[in-house]
């Protein structure tokens, strides 16, 4: 992840309560709540008269969590140089001795200039982890307020030294690039968790007809769980205007996820999805599959495929719709809905979703509204564009620090009566452990 997307599902969207060491061993996605907290997980919300909770700072400040997050204001630039993006950097300090983490980056981005056509390559956002450029994209929209998704994800293996963290942005087109609702949000990856993971990050040629994976993970769990497997991917129809399509092939199935991924334009689009499913202790593989449309060539870049068990967080809120939704309304509609229950004390959460949206290709320009609902705060997408073949993963990555119960959603809209539809709809809220 569609990142970024954990599933674990019924083949309905009821929602259950489960032991994560009682699913079922198929791989099927199951919509469920897992709670991994222990007796003690009461006592950590507790303050002394000091206002301090165990393992605070002693002025009454969060002692270093297990999650560093950071929010940029709104930025534009017309350079075509590589610029840093205000308030877009964080640092991640591992504990000692070394420890993994996982940086989840997400944004709306755009460009003011004629976009849409084919041609245009507007705004492009990148992120460099200690110097070195992990992840980089540009999107299309066209007009100047109808920004586009920017989704990706990076894993960081065995830290063992503070590392800087920091987003750049630049404008391809001789326009001026716009970024807002930049958000950068890292977490250390509990103990326990088996992380596996892979990666290829130079551009990797798509030339068959038929889908082929570029990427595998061989997944080998010690014993029976769920684990959430991530995907995140560039995409372009560059260098020979190739249409391409891509996703994520699990060992349960023989059609990618998310389902209709999709780039016929020049930029290098990027994904996240990511889906829970429950495996038993033989190897598994996981691929990043794709297919060019006709006999050229088309691009695919910054791949990962990344997977870790569930119980290792204190508890996993989680719930997919993939059902295709259809509305041609003003008046939106439930993509999907989760409810998250209160943790036993503060703690630090990570919100995921992603949802394929589409317009009609009868239309010239296409406007996809979307508004996702995360625990009170309103994120609204209103990308426009001209090419019902331009399909990324839309959706958000942040940080929340809650102690109460919190509600999340996804809503879709049609602002001018045509058809906009949403598919591969996902929500998934981790709870992180406490830092020992």
């Amino acid at each position: 992840m569609g990142l970024i997307t954990i599933l674990l599902a019924v083949a309905s969207c009821g929602r259950v309560s489960y032991d994560p060491t009682d699913g079922a061993l198929d791989g099927s996605p199951v919509d469920a709540v897992v709670d991994t907290s222990s007796d003690a997980a009461a006592e950590d919300g507790a303050r002394d008269a000091s206002g301090d909770a165990p393992g605070d700072a002693p002025d009454g400040g969060p002692a270093p969590g297990p999650v560093v997050t950071a929010a940029a204001p709104a930025f534009m630039t017309d350079s075509a140089d590589w610029v840093a993006v205000p308030g877009g950097a964080i640092t991640i300090e591992p504990a000692p001795p070394a420890e993994s983490w996982i940086l989840l980056v997400s944004a709306r981005l755009g460009s003011d200039t004629d976009g849409g056509s084919d041609d245009m390559r507007g705004a492009e956002l990148r992120y460099l982890v200690g110097g070195a450029e992990r992840g980089r994209g540009d999107v299309q929209n066209a007009t100047p307020e109808g920004l586009a998704p920017w989704l990706h994800y990076d894993v960081l293996r065995d830290i063992s030294a503070p590392v800087e963290v920091h987003v750049e942005m630049r404008e391809l087109d001789a326009g001026t690039a716009t970024v807002e609702d930049l958000h950068l949000v890292a977490f250390a990856v509990p103990a326990g968790a088996d992380l596996h993971h892979t990666e290829q990050l130079a551009p990797t040629a798509v030339t068959s007809p038929d889908f082929a994976p570029l990427l595998d993970l061989a997944v080998e769990p010690a014993s029976a769980g769920d684990y959430l497997v991530m995907m995140a991917v560039v995409a372009s129809e560059l260098p020979d205007m190739s249409g391409v399509d891509f996703g994520l092939l699990d060992p349960f199935s023989t059609s990618r996820w998310p389902s209709r991924l999709t780039n016929l334009r020049r930029p290098n689009l990027p994904s996240v999805a990511a889906r829970i499913q429950a495996l038993d202790a033989t190897p598994q593989t996981y691929s990043i599959v794709a297919q060019a449309r006709g006999t050229s060539e088309a691009t695919l870049s910054f791949m990962r495929i990344t997977a870790l068990r569930t119980d290792a967080f204190e508890a996993v809120f989680s719930t997919e719709d993939p059902a295709r939704r259809v509305t041609n309304a003003p008046s939106p509609i439930t993509v999907s809905s989760l409810d998250m229950a209160a943790p036993a004390g503060e703690r630090d959460h990570v919100y995921l979703s992603s949802v394929i949206i589409d317009t009609d290709c009868a239309i010239p320009l296409g406007t996809r509204p979307l508004d996702l609902e995360i625990a009170g705060e309103t994120l609204a997408y209103a990308h426009t564009h001209d090419s019902c073949g331009y399909r990324p993963t839309f959706g958000a990555f942040r940080h929340l620090r809650l102690a109460d119960a919190a509600s999340f959603s996804t809503h879709l809209s049609s602002v001018d009566g045509t058809d906009v539809e949403a598919n591969d709809s996902v929500i998934h809220v981790l709870r992180l452990p406490p830092r020992p």
